[in-house]
């Protein structure tokens, strides 16, 4: 994104509720205007966010944004609609998985812009409270409408990564780390995801205090 950013924006009163089975409502309106490339962008959206822990151990949360937004690419305004829901486990006292996605859409003029949906899944197995094993996954799709676009851009691309990392805290300032991380590629001229880049790394971290 090139040029000259500055957002300014007032929040209206919202919706807060508090339930049972420690749930969280939050609902509200915001409305601004962005200053980009010398052009005010409007912006009124609706956001939405919900908690809850069902049960012991699992806790569900859902992002909703919709409304106003701005296509930096082509300076330009449209509508955007987000949705990022997540969950999170904790099975006994050393395993979690968390799973993210995120939804986002475009339109301008009404018609679709763009779809991206990005996931990822975490699975982490503290062994005690010096080290850690965690393994990540990370998935993104997106989809343009280059008809839409003033340069030149892919109409399909597709990214997965996959890390595996190991955590050993030596002492309260000292950590070090291994890991092993890949990533894969999917575009125009590939027909399916190809591994790019393959990665085995380590590092160690030293906090001084004065």
């Amino acid at each position: 994104m090139h040029g000259t950013s500055l957002y300014v924006y007032r929040k209206a009163p919202g919706i807060n509720i508090n339930g049972p089975l420690q749930s969280y409502i939050l609902l509200t309106c915001n409305q601004g205007e962005r200053l980009y490339n010398g052009i005010f962008f409007d912006r009124y959206t609706l956001s939405f966010t919900g908690r809850i822990k069902p049960w012991a151990g699992v806790e569900m949360e859902v992002e909703l944004d919709y409304g106003d937004s701005s296509d930096f690419v082509n300076t330009r305004p449209g509508r955007a609609l987000s949705i990022a829901p997540q969950l999170d486990l904790w099975i006994g006292k050393h395993f979690q998985a968390s799973l993210r996605h995120n939804f986002e859409k475009m339109d301008v003029y009404g018609k679709r812009l763009y779809r991206t949906n990005l996931s990822d899944l975490r699975f982490t197995y503290q062994f005690n409270i010096r080290s850690f094993l965690r393994v990540t996954i990370q998935y993104s799709d997106t989809e343009r409408n280059q008809s839409l676009y003033n340069i030149d851009v892919g109409g399909r691309s597709k990214d997965l990564t996959s890390q595996i990392l190991y955590s050993y805290k030596i002492n309260p300032q000292t950590r070090f780390f291994i890991g092993y991380s890949d990533t894969g590629l999917q575009n125009d001229v590939l027909g399916e995801i190809r591994t790019t880049n393959r990665t085995l790394f380590t590092k160690f971290s030293y906090a001084w205090e004065y």
